[in-house]
């Protein structure tokens, strides 16, 4: 299966991240909407779920969200800041598992 496709998409995605989107629940759904068209490479979407919570001091939270679909599981990595009493994403980045 070629992958090229998605690969490009969701490195586009990553570089367009602007910090409009304040929680990687929202960011899960803005990329799933994204990735509708690509049916026949990831299959039809499954479900989503947090893989990993870590919290680093009182200002740093790292997530990471399974998007599982028939034919491949997506994960991403989210990194919120809290600089000045309110929870900044600081970005993303995935892995094809």
């Amino acid at each position: 299966m070629k992958t090229l496709k998605i690969n490009v998409e969701l490195s586009q995605l990553a570089m367009e991240f602007a910090g409009g989107i304040s929680s990687p629940v929202e960011m899960v759904q803005y990329i799933r909407q994204k990735l509708n068209g690509q049916i026949q490479q990831l299959g039809n979407f499954i479900n989503y779920q947090i893989s990993e919570q870590r919290t680093i001091g009182q200002d740093l939270n790292l997530e990471s969200y399974d998007l599982r679909y028939e034919n491949k599981v997506l994960r991403f990595r989210f990194a919120q800041f809290q600089p000045r009493g309110t929870w900044e994403m600081q970005g993303f980045q995935w892995v094809s598992k």
